[in-house]
């Protein structure tokens, strides 16, 4: 990038990991510090991993005067296979916001419509309802 490009602004996606956040299956359905069974929750992606990860861009860019914009992530719903799973999706996140936030970045949660079981959606668009208060909460206090 050219030094004096000041027009850019550097937009990632950020679903790590994916096995927690996208495979649809019942098998990795919690994350982060608070999952109360290891056989449910990946053998990587954890905090320190989302904070290195979105330390590097801020090294990369927000400090040379590039904004980043993680403008999609999220975790599907997966409270078929573990009812507590919603709690990892608020843990995963209100983490995923505050350590974007730490390290200058703007975010987005991807909603893609659909509600139940390997949903995104935080709303149920026909009816105008919130479906998912708890990961709404989390984002907001991240």
């Amino acid at each position: 990038m050219p030094a004096a490009e000041q027009r850019i602004m550097i937009s990632v996606h950020y679903y790590d990991p994916w096995d927690f956040t996208g495979t649809e299956s019942g098998a990795i359905t919690q994350w982060g510090p608070n999952a109360t069974d290891a056989s449910k929750k990946s053998t990587w992606g954890q905090q320190d991993f989302m904070d290195a990860q979105l330390k590097k861009m801020y090294d990369t860019f927000v400090v040379r005067g590039y904004p980043v914009f993680v403008g999609e992530y999220g975790s599907i719903d997966k409270t078929s296979a573990d009812p507590a799973n919603n709690r990892y999706r608020a843990d995963y996140a209100r983490t995923l916001v505050s350590t974007a936030r730490k390290y200058g970045a703007a975010t987005a949660y991807w909603d893609n419509g659909h509600n139940g079981q390997y949903g995104f959606a935080l709303f149920d668009r026909n009816s105008a309802t919130v479906t998912q208060q708890g990961v709404i909460d989390a984002i907001m206090a991240g």
